[in-house]
């Protein structure tokens, strides 16, 4: 059986060494929802967890998911090309708009604004 290394971020390590020291050597369960600013029905909750998971319990459900709303890597790439072939005399705002009435991609201003200044293109009306 190997043994799989679980590393937890900061806030996490906090939880779990609250929970830890709980669980090993007693004291109160107000004074740890106190230190983790959260209910003790919450506590009860994460030592049941630490008896039955150990530090995996503690590991947040979305780490290394995307976010649903995030852009797909080939329209990141696609968005400074059409720019540049095609749309180099419009603003941002209108490149945006552009870009969703021909139905090839559906983004936020400000993603595309970023997009585009990360790959060094300028707004026309940049002064």
């Amino acid at each position: 059986m190997a043994i799989r290394m679980v590393i937890l971020k900061m806030d996490e390590e906090q939880r779990y060494n609250v929970i830890k020291e709980l669980v090993d050597h007693g004291g109160g369960r107000h004074r740890a929802a106190l230190a983790l600013d959260c209910s003790e029905r919450a506590i009860d909750r994460c030592i049941a967890g630490c008896k039955l998971a150990g530090e995996d319990f503690f590991i947040h459900g979305s780490r290394g998911r995307q976010p649903i709303h995030a852009l797909a890597e080939n329209a990141r790439s696609d968005i400074p090309a059409l720019y540049a072939k095609k749309y180099s005399d419009a603003n941002f705002a209108h490149f945006t708009g552009l870009l969703e009435k021909e139905g090839r991609i559906c983004a936020s201003e400000s993603a595309v604004r970023k997009i585009l200044s990360e790959s060094d293109v300028l707004s026309p009306k940049a002064n």
